[in-house]
């Protein structure tokens, strides 16, 4: 392998969105990369000192770097001290291992300190940096590095790994919820919200039927969580534009959904939403944010009060 002939870059970019494990590739790299017996596969070997101390999270040659308790961001004053920590000599071996999680909350004095040691690395040092927002890291730390997508593994491998956490789960709509993060499913289920799939498309399904009115969706979806709730309307948005792109294609379940919109104006509406959710990222309010993708689905898109159920199933 790479990490065993000693190729390895000195650091990677794990992208990805949440959820997908990317935390927990880092530390399996880590493991990989400080494991003192090479294995034919290249794995860790789990039983050799380096392996020991790692489990028991006492390796000296492994750093993590995350917000202090408390704290949104990851200071100057902790990346100063990773760097220096990185110019000591292993302890075990030659190499010194640090994840930085989520790297985007770094401050930008944090990051730009971070950049002497990600230009004049000492040999042996692995820097990874995890994100799921990427473009949030200055483009100086991103050109510095390797870059790995961690993509959502299939929709029924993803099912299969969650069915065996919580067999008497129905993990479809959790999944979707969870726009095919497998982790970000699981933490969804521990936070009772089995039910919000559900919930959130009789919401669509009442404005449609004008039962309700926009702004008391968004008042609702604010009080859920908007992030969430964008989340799982893009998730459904792109169930929905499969379904009308590639009839035919898909479960039965899906054809009212495919054949009862228009797919031009749904991949609109998909940009809008997209344009939402970063708007989320920002000091926006988000009961506008949740208003102006609510108000259009009414307006352009619901000409089937239960279309969204029909792309639920």
């Amino acid at each position: 392998s790479s990490a065993a002939g000693g190729r390895f870059p000195h650091a990677v970019l794990l992208t990805g969105p949440e959820g997908v494990g990317k935390q927990i590739l880092a530390r399996y790299l880590a493991r990989m990369l400080l494991c003192l017996h090479e294995t034919p596969a290249g794995r860790p070997c789990g039983n050799c000192r380096a392996c020991a101390l790692l489990e028991a999270g006492t390796h000296p040659d492994f750093y993590e770097v995350a917000p202090l308790e408390e704290k949104e961001t990851i200071g100057i004053d902790q990346v100063r001290a990773l760097s220096a920590d990185l110019l000591l000599t292993g302890s075990l071996g030659a190499r010194r291992i640090a994840v930085i999680c989520p790297a985007d909350a770094m401050t930008r004095a944090a990051a730009n300190s971070l950049l002497k040691t990600l230009e004049e690395p000492r040999p042996g040092t692995v820097l990874l940096l995890v994100t799921a927002r990427p473009a949030q890291l200055p483009a100086t730390v991103r050109s510095r590095c390797q870059h790995t997508q961690v993509a959502c593994p299939p929709s029924a491998q993803a099912r299969d790994w969650l069915a065996r956490q919580y067999p008497d789960t129905e993990w479809q709509p959790l999944l979707v919820l969870a726009g095919g993060a497998p982790l970000r499913a699981l933490a969804l289920q521990e936070e009772g919200l089995g039910e919000l799939d559900q919930q959130l498309a009789m919401d669509l399904s009442d404005i449609a039927s004008r039962r309700v009115t926009p702004l008391e969706v968004a008042e609702r979806w604010k009080k859920t969580g908007a992030q969430r709730c964008l989340d799982w309307l893009q998730a459904k948005v792109m169930v929905l534009a499969r379904a009308r792109a590639v009839r035919g294609e898909f479960p039965n379940d899906l054809q009212k959904a495919g054949e009862n919109i228009n797919l031009e104006r749904l991949i609109d509406y998909s940009d809008r939403l997209a344009r939402a959710r970063a708007l989320l990222q920002t000091s926006a309010n988000e009961l506008l944010v949740l208003e102006g993708v609510l108000i259009p689905w009414t307006r352009d898109l619901a000409t089937d009060p239960h279309m969204l159920q029909a792309g639920t199933q």
